[in-house]
């Protein structure tokens, strides 16, 4: 994902804070799971190829790391379309 689409998403995300139709807390728990997933990837994929075996788990790790993230944000986001 883009960090132009994550800003997006946040951006979305806090207006529904400012709506009243989400919590500060949760949107704040949720993109930094987002951030991180996505800056632990980006380390992943830096890695040097002399690592052939850690690199792939590695980014296996973070790409699990990403979709759990995500999940939480997709659900925040259904949430506040629905509200």
């Amino acid at each position: 994902m883009d960090r132009v689409d994550m800003r997006t998403i946040e951006i979305t995300l806090r207006n529904a804070v400012a709506r009243g139709a989400l919590d500060n807390y949760d949107v704040d728990a949720a993109m930094d799971g987002m951030w991180n997933a996505l800056a632990t990837f980006m380390e992943s994929q830096r890695m040097p190829l002399g690592t052939l075996q850690e690199k792939p788990l590695r980014m296996a790790a973070a790409l699990e790391e990403f979709n759990e993230a995500s999940t939480e944000v997709i659900g925040l986001l259904n949430r506040a379309a629905s509200s």
